[in-house]
């Protein structure tokens, strides 16, 4: 279990308050005060590293550029290819995915902070799936960009393991320029209808366990990085997406890319079962409320988030119970 100190005070807060505006932003409109109980997945912050990353200009400037990086090149395929913004984001994630992590087997403190720019920039790329609508210049992306790699700088060091942490960041970029902005209130642009009929409602669950699942086996079966396992997985699906007209199952790649940022987490923290319960869980939020989710950049990966937590908070107090059960015994 995580003290809460100086030294992880502030990761917590940023990333607890990112959560929370999830909550008020997407569920409230959606529930009402039922959404209060979302608020029941921050406890699974304990069971995650948590520590304040040492302030250090070159690196939060690598993370502003990075993130930046990200945020244009998505919008940038999106506008002159006319595509998805699961397929851009998936494609810009593919490409870093092949930068290598070491060169010969060594990693020097530059392969590193290159490391940390490939996930950079992929948490930008959600940020680029925002609707145009919100962005009326140059400079509004540029701000967000700022924020975005600041938001990354502090969480660096904390939350190893979890999924969906990359698209909080993603979502947290775009709703503190938002709030800044003062510009919440802006809505349209397509939005993904949810499913209604019990063979969408069974498709999107079943592709949610296949983006999840299929992207843990990758990271933890093949050894692949969490990053490619996720971005080809997800690409690859993609890909029929934009070559025919599927209207019909058109949420099938949103899901799946949603549902790949579970299977990104860690297999120290989550097993098979775990993954596959927060998968389920997250085809059933995306049913629910992803009509709520109007065009923000990364609202997938922090439904994501959300549900990983969902599981570690169940998963420990069942562990809690069952050992109360054997002391009883």
């Amino acid at each position: 279990m995580n003290q809460v100190s100086r030294s992880n005070i502030i990761p917590l807060l940023v990333l607890a308050s990112i959560h929370i505006l999830f909550l008020w932003w997407i569920l409230i409109p959606a529930i009402g005060w039922f959404s209060i109980l979302g608020l029941i997945p921050i406890i699974g912050y304990k069971n995650l590293p948590i520590k304040i990353n040492k302030l250090n200009i070159s690196e939060i400037s690598l993370d502003i550029f990075s993130f930046g990086i990200g945020i244009f090149s998505t919008i940038w395929i999106i506008i002159k290819f006319d595509t998805s913004p699961v397929f851009s984001s998936a494609l810009i994630g593919s490409l870093v995915s092949f930068i290598p992590n070491s060169v010969l087997g060594i990693k020097t403190k530059l392969i590193q902070n290159i490391s940390h720019t490939k996930l950079t920039i992929y948490a930008g790329s959600f940020t680029g799936m925002t609707g145009l609508q919100y962005f009326p210049n140059i400079l509004s992306l540029v701000i967000t960009a700022i924020i975005g790699g600041v938001i990354y700088n502090l969480l660096r060091n904390s939350f190893f393991g979890l999924g969906g942490k990359l698209g909080s960041i993603g979502f947290g970029a775009i709703i503190l320029y938002l709030l800044s902005s003062k510009i919440l209130n802006i809505t349209g642009g397509i939005k993904i209808e949810a499913p209604t009929t019990d063979l969408a409602i069974l498709t999107a669950i079943l592709s949610s366990v296949f983006g999840g699942f299929g992207t843990f086996l990758l990271t933890s079966k093949l050894n692949w990085h969490v990053l490619k396992a996720s971005a080809l997985l997800s690409l690859v699906i993609a890909i029929p997406f934009e070559i025919w007209e599927i209207k019909e199952y058109i949420s099938i790649p949103f899901v799946v890319f949603g549902a790949s940022f579970i299977g990104m987490s860690s297999h120290k923290i989550f097993d098979n079962n775990l993954i596959l319960i927060a998968s389920i869980l997250f085809g059933i939020f995306y049913t629910l409320f992803n009509n709520s989710f109007n065009e923000i950049g990364g609202t997938l990966g922090t439904t994501a988030c959300l549900c990983c937590l969902s599981v570690l908070v169940i998963n420990k107090l069942l562990i809690k119970r069952s050992q109360s059960k054997s002391i009883r015994v």
